[in-house]
């Protein structure tokens, strides 16, 4: 599956997610209650990420490997 998806923020914001996956959540948009369960320190190439999502109610689980 893929998707594109345009963020309406500067560069520099944007890409800070590259230092810290935490930051993410500040780009997903709050009815989402974005919740980082692990991931590495840093993002790079090959590493995972799991987030929980709930939306109206209804959890779900996203994992991402970069």
């Amino acid at each position: 599956m893929s998707r594109a998806e345009e963020v309406e923020a500067p560069p520099e914001r944007v890409f800070a997610v590259l230092e810290d996956p935490a930051l993410l959540a500040d780009l997903v948009p709050p009815f989402l209650e974005a919740e980082l369960v692990s991931g590495p320190w840093m993002i790079r190439e090959g590493v995972g990420i799991h987030w929980h999502m709930a939306l109206r109610g209804v959890g779900f689980d996203w994992r991402v490997e970069v």
